[in-house]
């Protein structure tokens, strides 16, 4: 039992060291948002998803919802502490008027959802069960959505063919969530009865993440003959001109 307790703290350690490495593989997107003005490039719905499912599994961390999960806790308020300044940036930043109000109106929209929650969490809602099984339905939604808008990217790279065509794919980013998913995966095992939701969640997660990863194998690699590809013909091109010339 012992035992346990010591590889589930050490889990909760290194998801927390892997949630802070992920959130701040953005930082350089973010500079260049700042340096150029522009967020083009950037797909907000993406960390709009991402802010939302930091909250709700930061709630599901909270002693009063699961007392045994404190690393859940601050592995997700780090994310939720590194999202929001994202967020202010593309609204600052943001050119068109339109996309800043549909951006602002979701924002505002998740910021009420996140008060109806805190506040049915702590006083609407009785019991210590249903407490957590309101928070367990946030959780669930919220994964749910922030796979819907990862599976967008993927819907873009088999469109176009390419892995670097889409902003949001990275093979540091994928592999990283993978690894997440997996170390949480792992932790929850090790608590079955109180973290079931965990457990799905994010060994959904692993499963989403291997196809991510084995997809952008098969579009990296086609992308990288087709460079080769255009590359020869363009020295085959010049050798001809060359040889034209003589």
């Amino acid at each position: 039992m012992a035992d346990t307790e010591i590889f589930r703290t050490v889990l909760g350690i290194i998801g927390n060291v892997i949630s802070f490495g992920l959130f701040v593989l953005a930082v350089p997107t973010f500079y260049r948002i700042l340096k150029n003005k522009s967020v083009k490039g950037v797909r907000p719905e993406y960390h709009l998803a991402m802010m939302m499912n930091c909250f709700c599994w930061a709630l599901y961390g909270m002693p009063f919802i699961n007392p045994r999960s404190i690393f859940v806790l601050t592995a997700y308020s780090i994310g939720l502490a590194i999202q929001l300044p994202y967020l202010i940036i593309i609204l600052l930043y943001v050119n068109n008027n339109k996309k800043r109000m549909y951006i602002g109106g979701a924002f505002l929209i998740e910021l009420v959802v996140i008060s109806l929650a805190i506040g049915s969490a702590i006083r609407l809602v009785p019991t210590m069960e249903s407490k957590k099984k309101l928070v367990e339905v946030l959780c669930v939604l919220s994964s749910v959505t922030t796979y819907a808008v990862e599976a967008v990217c993927v819907g873009e790279i088999v469109t176009t063919g390419s892995v670097w065509s889409v902003e949001c794919v990275h093979f540091g980013s994928l592999l990283g969530r993978t690894l997440y998913a997996l170390c949480w995966t792992i932790y929850a095992c090790l608590q079955f009865k109180s973290d079931p939701i965990l457990l799905s969640m994010n060994l959904l997660g692993v499963l989403w993440g291997v196809f991510q990863l084995k997809l952008y194998d098969v579009y990296n690699k086609s992308s990288a003959r087709s460079g080769a590809a255009d590359k020869k013909l363009a020295t085959a091109d010049v050798q001809v001109q060359g040889m034209g010339t003589a």
